[in-house]
C-alpha cells in the first residue's frame, strides 16, 4: 500500500496489533508505520496506556514516544462542538472521545483508522474521511 496521507490510528486497531491475533492489522500498521504516516492521538495514548499490563508500560511507551502526536488544542474543542451539534440534528450520538479523535484527524487533514462502527457514521455525516 502506498498512501501519503497521514492515518490516525485509533485504540481499537492499536489492540488488535498488539495482541498480534490479526496479521492483516498487524502488517498493514507495520507498513503505514514503517512509511511514518501513523499519527497519534493523545487521546488513543491515554486510551493504550490506561489498559496495559504493567509489564509492558515500558515497551509501549517506546513505540508510542516514536509517533508524531496531536493534542487537543482550543480549536479541536470546538470543532468537537460543531461536530455534536451536526450529528445532533441528524438523530445520531457519539461519545466525546471519539469526537475528540475525530477532530482532531480533521484538523491534521488525516484519514482515521478504526473498528469501531462510529468512525463510518461519521463519515457518513461527512465529519471525516476513514481508511479502509
Amino acid at each position: 500500500m502506498t498512501n501519503s496521507r497521514s492515518i490516525l490510528v485509533d485504540t481499537s486497531v492499536w489492540i488488535e496489533y498488539f495482541r498480534g491475533s490479526n496479521e492483516k492489522i498487524h502488517t498493514e500498521l507495520d507498513d503505514i508505520l514503517d512509511q511514518r504516516l501513523v499519527l497519534l492521538s493523545q487521546v488513543v495514548r491515554c486510551e493504550l496506556l490506561s489498559g496495559v499490563r504493567k509489564d509492558e508500560l515500558f515497551k509501549l511507551e517506546r513505540v508510542l514516544s516514536s509517533l508524531t502526536r496531536i493534542v487537543p488544542q482550543n480549536s479541536t474543542w470546538e470543532l468537537v462542538e460543531s461536530f455534536t451539534k451536526i450529528a445532533v440534528k441528524k438523530g445520531v450520538r457519539f461519545g466525546v472521545m471519539d469526537l475528540l479523535i475525530a477532530s482532531s484527524a480533521h484538523e491534521a487533514e488525516a484519514l482515521i483508522w478504526s473498528l469501531d462502527k462510529d468512525f463510518k457514521a461519521m463519515e457518513k455525516l461527512g465529519l471525516i474521511e476513514t481508511r479502509d
